[in-house]
């Protein structure tokens, strides 16, 4: 472009000298048409311009691993007469994750249509946006051109990979194996009050035991009160894009929030009924999972919410707010280090935690009485399949 330019500047200087030297009347007509040819380009430009849109066409969701296709098209009601191409550049922003993705592209100009084609492999679930930045419209010649105003975007939810995960039950919820939805005395979501305690008695609900405190005392206790919210089980998602100062790996991320959304599948799948709680901006954000109609109709959702700005936000909420109280089983799935608070939980939760680093070669197993903690490595969690006792 530079060049072009250049060559611009002397030619015109050329042809100025030419006509001071010799006069002839020709050498001040060309040289006049030279330097006001770039302003006949621009303003030409700028008409052929209102009658030129662009469209961007792709899938409205994807899969992490998946090719996607994305297909800029520009139109003009008229035919096209100095305008010769169109510059961009091409944004993939990862919404959920905050990665973004540029690339430089150029469209060549046809008399009235032209398509271009965008091909990207998602390597991270999230919400997706495709933009366009520094779009310009240039003549025939590259020499001029004017910046094209372009604010339509394309929305796209790529959704994350299954990870091989299997339910065991343990010796506690085996009674239970071949029953109804488990863990679930429902009769409506206010998570307001705490239950109380009763002995067992000949004809109550075996449903309301709490397995793990009547395994500890000896004797079969009931939870009852006005506490009327709800599930025994919840699944708390703590992935934040950074763990106190320093930033998680993308990928670390992404097989978190995957990790999350198997296991949620996979507690369905067993039957059993529970809450998914995502920190969103100070409170929480619940999901009711009651069949797998409601994971499927809660996915997008979660992946908009699934990830957080820092890392154990969720778990002090939760703490906080007491909500230990009213579970009796929480899987807790987070990224990088376990936060310390972990170990500061109400006694009688029974607590799975599961972390994937990217720093570990091998499983590492932690059992703390009733509380299982475990971190997988990064680079094996497509591989390999995890069991989890429950």
């Amino acid at each position: 472009m530079k060049n072009k330019y250049l060559s611009y500047g002397i030619i015109n200087f050329l042809v100025l000298v030419a006509y001071i030297y010799s006069t002839y009347f020709y050498f001040l007509i060309i040289w006049i048409i030279g330097i006001v040819f770039p302003f006949i380009l621009i303003t030409l430009l700028k008409l052929e311009l209102r009658y030129i849109q662009m469209d961007i066409q792709g899938p409205k969701q994807g899969k992490v691993g998946q090719s996607l296709s994305f297909t800029t098209e520009v139109k003009s009601r008229y035919r096209l007469l100095v305008s010769g191409r169109i510059d961009y550049v091409f944004v993939y922003k990862n919404m959920t994750l905050k990665n973004e993705l540029k690339r430089n592209i150029f469209i060549p100009l046809g008399i009235k249509t032209a398509r271009k084609n965008q091909e990207y492999t998602a390597t991270y679930c999230g919400n997706v946006m495709i933009s366009y930045e520094k779009v310009y419209l240039y003549d025939v010649f590259g020499f001029c051109r004017v910046p094209i105003s372009q604010t339509q975007k394309h929305h796209l939810v790529v959704y994350p990979g299954k990870v091989n995960i299997e339910l065991l039950y343990n010796e506690l919820s085996k009674p239970y194996e071949n029953g109804v939805l488990q863990y679930q005395y429902k009769k409506g979501p206010d998570m307001s009050e705490i239950y109380d305690l009763k002995t067992y008695y000949p004809g109550d609900d075996i449903r309301h035991v709490h397995w793990k405190l009547s395994a500890k005392t000896g004797q079969v206790l009931l939870k009852e009160g006005s506490h009327n919210s709800s599930f025994e089980t919840v699944l708390l998602v703590d992935i934040g894009l950074k763990d106190q100062m320093s930033e998680i790996d993308k990928h670390v991320l992404s097989k978190s929030l995957a990790f999350a959304m198997s296991m949620s599948e996979k507690l369905l799948l067993k039957n059993i009924g529970h809450y998914v709680a995502l920190y969103d901006q100070g409170s929480f954000y619940w999901l009711e999972m009651n069949s797998l109609q409601d994971y499927y109709q809660g996915m997008e959702n979660w992946i908009s919410k699934g990830i957080t700005s820092q890392g154990g936000d969720a778990l002090h909420l939760f703490a906080s707010e007491h909500l230990d109280l009213y579970f009796t089983k929480m899987i807790y799935v987070t990224a990088g280090d376990f936060n310390e608070e972990l170990s500061r939980l109400n006694d009688f939760l029974s607590i799975s935690a599961i972390t994937i680093k990217n720093d570990i070669q091998n499983v590492q197993t932690i059992k703390h009485f009733q509380n299982q903690l475990y971190e997988l490595p990064l680079d094996s969690i497509d591989q390999n399949m995890y069991h989890f006792e429950i």
